[in-house]
């Protein structure tokens, strides 16, 4: 596998059947639990393999991390609690970003979350559950996930209800275009290292410099055009 990372010393040798999304979308939901990121990976690897061969490699290194892994059912659980979590993180990036390239007059933290938690605390998750996006929440996760809020906004980004006015031919769809993806998120993980809020003095930015999971400098960065009107916005334009 190539070197994502800014950070060298973090070497991954992937499991059969798993591919570089894979892996960085374990990093993204497991990053304050890394001891679950192989274990993550494992159940991607063996149902892939049997699909592929009709049988998995009883590799002696992944057949420890398969002993020692939680229940297929429990690890479920947690991605899915993760991805939720993390998805609102990315958002509060993305509206932050929209908000500067937008003009919006001094844009903040406290603006993005304040919009998001008034636009979707009423709305639903593909599986029936409600947001829950309170202001509360958003301050958790900003926290919980800042190591990884670049990746978890360029994901965010296309989100169909909140962010539909990306230009097309640059979607940041993990699976659909890793190397569009990447592109993105270097460009978000540079606003998100740089800015700072206009008013607050205290305010520090929204990726600390010290996160692990910073893309490599091989990595170039992706202009990010917002087309359109983003009606959301007017409140703070006006």
């Amino acid at each position: 596998m190539r070197q994502l990372w800014k950070d060298k010393a973090i070497i991954m040798t992937l499991p059969p059947e798993v591919s570089e999304a894979d892996y960085l979308l374990s990093v993204m939901l497991f990053d304050k639990t890394p001891h679950l990121i192989k274990p993550y990976l494992f159940y991607l690897s063996k149902p892939r393999q049997i699909n592929a061969t009709g049988d998995w490699e009883r590799d002696h290194y992944w057949t420890e991390v398969a002993s020692e892994a939680p229940a297929f059912e429990a690890m479920k659980k947690m991605e899915i609690a993760s991805y939720k979590r993390g998805l609102v993180a990315g958002w509060v990036l993305c509206v932050l970003y929209i908000m500067v390239i937008k003009g919006v007059k001094e844009p903040s933290k406290r603006k993005a979350r304040d919009l998001l938690s008034e636009n979707y605390l009423t709305k639903k998750w593909g599986d029936g559950s409600f947001m829950k996006c309170s202001r509360t929440l958003i301050e958790a996760v900003e926290k919980e996930y800042q190591n990884v809020a670049h990746l978890w906004a360029a994901l965010a980004i296309n989100h169909n209800d909140l962010f539909p006015y990306s230009d097309p031919t640059k979607k940041a769809i993990l699976t659909a275009d890793f190397e569009v993806f990447l592109q993105v998120s270097k460009q978000l993980e540079n606003f998100g290292l740089q800015y700072l809020g206009t008013r607050n003095k205290q305010e520090k930015p929204i990726i600390p410099a010290a996160s692990p999971w910073l893309l490599s400098a091989d990595i170039v960065r992706s202009p990010l055009i917002i087309n359109g009107k983003v009606d959301w916005l007017d409140p703070f334009l006006n």
